[in-house]
């Protein structure tokens, strides 16, 4: 297999991850709702290790007990 320096000039690599940059979404889109659905109370409410939680929380005296 050919490397990638062989065949193409010294400065098309840079140009090239220059421009798969420039394309490149963001990983991180947010959505209160998506967030709420995943983090929120009654996600947290649905299963033992969620209400673990939000009583852990209760009882540390946190102000928000979820998103």
């Amino acid at each position: 297999m050919k490397g990638f320096s062989e065949g193409y000039p010294a400065c098309s690599r840079s140009l090239l991850l220059d421009e798969q940059a420039a394309n490149m979404k963001r990983t991180f889109q947010p959505s209160k709702l998506r967030r709420a659905r995943t983090h929120g109370f009654r996600a947290r409410m649905k299963t033992v290790g969620g209400r673990r939680v939000i009583s852990s929380r209760r009882a540390k005296g946190r102000a928000r007990l979820s998103v």
